[in-house]
């Protein structure tokens, strides 16, 4: 009796091979805590004179372009966010803007990220930004999505790492990718405050 090992044989013990050799690293890789790549291994990244700032009008975004990544487990969104920023202090403020992602439908919070900001004492501020938002994919919106953006003042908790300063060494790819993505475009157009006199924003 013979056997007959053709190109099928050999396929098929590709995909036995990379099955059994990814699904375990994957396995091993989630118990190894690393440090988190966003924060440095900190745990915190702060801010200063932030509580001067709000966001002034409306926040206007466009995806840029999707990708699957981490064996198809997260869709990354590259989104262009335009925003509105108004410091009515009179320092200098830089720190940190959280966005959250909400799926319209269900009004749950898919994802949110972390952007740069800087805003001259007495200044308003419009900035856009790109960043990558990491959607779960068994969470991915059929439908329409809303961004909110929070000021955030003083240290906050790493977003990342929730304050740990750790993560799993098999997200830190993810996060480096996220965080390099998230990268500013320095789009900046600075407008001087008027002292005792209102400010009109164009919706």
């Amino acid at each position: 009796m013979t056997f007959k090992f053709g190109k099928s044989m050999f396929n098929l013990q590709k995909k036995y091979l990379a099955f059994f050799g990814i699904v375990p690293l994957l396995l091993v890789t989630a118990f190894i805590q690393a440090p988190c790549p966003s924060c440095s291994g900190t745990g915190k990244v702060s801010s200063t004179n932030m509580d001067t700032v709000t966001v002034a009008g409306e926040l206007h975004f466009q995806v840029e372009s999707t990708f699957m990544h981490s064996c198809n487990m997260y869709r990354v969104y590259r989104t262009n966010v335009t925003l509105e920023l108004e410091n009515e202090g009179e320092n200098d403020a830089n720190g940190f803007i959280v966005l959250f992602l909400y799926d319209v439908a269900t009004g749950k919070e898919l994802s949110s990220q972390k952007i740069v900001a800087y805003v001259g004492a007495n200044m308003k501020v419009t900035q856009t930004t790109l960043v990558a938002f990491s959607v779960i994919a068994a969470d991915d919106p059929e439908q329409a999505v809303q961004i909110v953006p929070i000021v955030r003042d003083g240290a906050i908790n790493c977003l990342d790492c929730n304050g740990t300063g750790r993560i799993p060494l098999n997200a830190v790819m993810l996060s480096r990718a996220i965080k390099l993505d998230s990268e500013q475009l320095g789009m900046y157009q600075e407008i001087p405050l008027l002292p005792l006199l209102p400010v009109e924003i164009e919706q």
